[in-house]
């Protein structure tokens, strides 16, 4: 009896240590796992361990181009292009006047209409985003003609039969760069001349150009609006770039 007396009190006191084992051994188990899973997720390093993870980012893929001369071409130098929002006319501002194309199909470019032929240099040319409108920036012409720039606008509803708008007045004759605000509403143009300064003009007319604002600019040579509309930057010559914001 003495001994399974002693049986019973050993059983007894290993039960106890496995009641008091078993959560601790749960909790090590589980801690167990959570390092061996954490361990297999890119990028883990283990303190004192460099880490094994990177990011390899493939190159776009090769895109070829290829050139397409627009018959007949300007005569002269080419200043300023720019697209029509739908893409089907691309403008040309030329140092003999405008030149239109249509460029529905890229590869056969087709000149249209007959905007202008003139002695003035065209150093911007600018859509509207309704394309029915098309403003350029209009440089003095030779000696002995009429050698006041200004803006010029155009109706391109229909693009073969460009048809000439009133010029909208007020700035200074060195016009360098046009810009339609997103909603097409205003017109802005830079000029750098005696004056030199940027111009505002409504144009949800545009026959009838109305003259909103003259912002007082160091020798301005390109704009830009803000796609809200709300803000206009302006680079100057004078190494410094301004921004205009409506009230």
């Amino acid at each position: 009896m003495p001994a399974a007396s002693g049986d019973k009190r050993r059983w007894a006191s290993l039960l106890r240590h496995r009641r008091i084992l078993a959560p601790l051994t749960v909790v090590m188990a589980a801690a167990i796992t959570a390092a061996a899973l954490i361990a297999t997720v890119p990028g883990h390093r283990r303190e004192g361990e460099a880490s094994q993870h990177t990011t390899t980012l493939s190159p776009p893929p090769a895109v070829d181009w290829s050139s397409t001369t627009l018959p007949p071409g300007p005569t002269s130098a080419v200043s300023s292009v720019a697209f029509s929002p739908d893409g089907h006319t691309l403008a040309a501002g030329t140092y003999e006047g405008l030149k239109l194309w249509d460029v529905t199909q890229p590869a056969h470019p087709k000149p249209i209409g007959n905007p202008n032929n003139s002695l003035h240099p065209l150093l911007s040319v600018a859509f509207s985003p309704n394309r029915h409108t098309l403003a350029a920036a209009v440089g003095p012409g030779p000696t002995g003609s009429d050698t006041y720039g200004s803006v010029w606008l155009w109706n391109i509803s229909d693009p073969a039969h460009p048809t000439r708008l009133d010029t909208p007045t007020g700035a200074d004759p060195l016009v360098t760069s046009v810009a339609f605000s997103p909603d097409g509403h205003t017109l802005a143009a830079s000029a750098g001349g005696q004056v030199g300064g940027v111009w505002l003009w409504n144009v949800v007319n545009p026959t009838h150009p109305v003259q909103l604002k003259a912002l007082p600019t160091s020798l301005p040579y390109s704009l830009a609006f803000s796609p809200d509309g709300r803000t206009l930057a302006v680079g100057c010559s004078d190494d410094t770039t301004r921004l205009w914001t409506a009230d």
